[in-house]
């Protein structure tokens, strides 16, 4: 039997699938353009996780501004076997807590490059968990602090001057929108300072900041007249 005859009869090489859930075109069409090179991966952008994919994915890549509680819980509740890659880890409003709480898997950096971000996926694929020692380093400290804090010892310390200015109008029920006009910024700046916010305060979303703030805990000196955060 030839040489060639031989390698018809091998079974195909089993391919990675990948799905890229990115909310920038720009980005989605990037990963794309890199992973498909791949002969190992076969790669598509998803709008949505279900398992009506004829051939769901095993490995979803996520940029950070996607990895919100909303797509990481709808994810891994349809998809319970999907393993996470979440992109631009090392950006500041990630949520770690909330990825480790939903068990992503691997993260690249800003600086990654593409076969960084090869690499992480068939690690990942393959049962390895990947994540980059300053990640690593930060969701430590944030978890610690989480673990080590109640809702009646917040520490305030840790906010900016603009985080409280717009943890004090989310706490007053104002949306994003609403906070992005008065103080004169970006809605997507104000959803990165929300962000932040939250995990600094250990909380999982607004409304329990607007809780905290319906209390009106005697702990909170020096906070302005109807503002819960102290302004220094």
């Amino acid at each position: 039997m030839s040489h060639m005859e031989l390698r018809m009869l091998r079974p195909a090489e089993k391919k990675i699938r990948v799905g890229i859930f990115v909310e920038s075109r720009l980005l989605a069409d990037s990963l794309l353009y890199v992973l498909q090179e791949e002969s190992d991966l076969t790669c598509a952008g998803i709008n949505g996780f279900s398992f009506a994919y004829m051939n769901h994915p095993e490995v979803i890549l996520l940029d950070w501004q996607d990895a919100t509680e909303t797509n990481l819980k709808e994810a891994t509740t349809n998809l319970p076997n999907i393993k996470l890659v979440v992109t631009n880890g090392d950006a500041a409003g990630l949520d770690l807590v909330l990825c480790s709480r939903f068990a992503v898997m691997g993260f690249t950096l800003k600086a990654a490059t593409s076969a960084d971000i090869v690499k992480t996926v068939r690690a990942v694929a393959s049962g390895v968990t990947i994540i980059p020692q300053c990640i690593g380093a930060r969701l430590y400290k944030e978890v610690h602090e989480v673990q080590n804090r109640g809702h009646h010892a917040l520490s305030f310390d840790a906010l900016t001057v603009r985080e409280r200015d717009v943890a004090n109008l989310a706490s007053a029920g104002l949306r994003n929108k609403e906070i992005a006009a008065k103080l004169s910024l970006e809605t997507d700046t104000v959803k990165t300072h929300m962000r932040s916010v939250l995990r600094k305060l250990g909380m999982r979303d607004r409304l329990e900041l607007v809780k905290l703030s319906a209390s009106q805990n005697p702990g909170w000196c020096g906070a302005v007249a109807g503002s819960p955060f102290p302004i220094n």
